[in-house]
This record gives C-alpha cells, structure tokens and sequence, in this order.
C-alpha cells in the first residue's frame, strides 16, 4: 500500500481513498481461495503502516512487514517479498 503517492494523485483527480477497498479486495481474494480449497495470507508492504494498523486492524490473515522509513535497502526488501507473492491487491 502506497498510500502517500496515492493520496497525492486521488487528491489531484478528486478520488476518496478508504479502507473499504482493501477490505472488499481482501475478502473476494479470501473467497476465491477458499473455494479452491486454499488459504489466504495477506502481506503488507506500506509506506503509511499507522494508517493499516488504524483502518485494517483486526484481519486476523494480514500480516504487516515493513516500516515507514523510506530506506531503500528496505524498500528492496518489501518489493522481493511482494513478488514472491501469486496475488496482489493494489490500489
């Protein structure tokens, strides 16, 4: 979740940006994999990690791993274990 550089552009074209669609997001991801049989595990990368404690605390299948501070070894970190991912949610 990118949020500082969405903000920035939803801003720009007048689009509201909420939590809603990460959870909606979340949960057709959850049921398309539980209809397979599957589980799913959300890992988040976040340049706004307060902000997905305070709107998405409590899915007890998301998983927050990286920190706010915009290193770059880090961000490299963050996008490596993104792209072992199959699925993505991005906004």
């Amino acid at each position: 979740m990118r949020r500082d550089d969405f903000v920035e552009v939803a801003e720009k074209f007048n689009v509201t940006v909420t939590s809603g669609y990460y959870l909606r997001a979340m949960e057709y991801v959850r049921g398309a994999l539980e209809a397979r049989g599957e589980r799913a595990v959300f890992f988040v990368a976040s340049d706004d990690p307060l902000w997905f404690a305070k709107k998405l605390w409590g899915q007890r299948d998301a998983h927050l791993f990286s920190e706010a501070d915009n290193d770059e070894e880090e961000a490299a970190r963050d996008l490596a274990m993104l792209a072992q991912c199959r699925h993505h949610i991005i906004r």
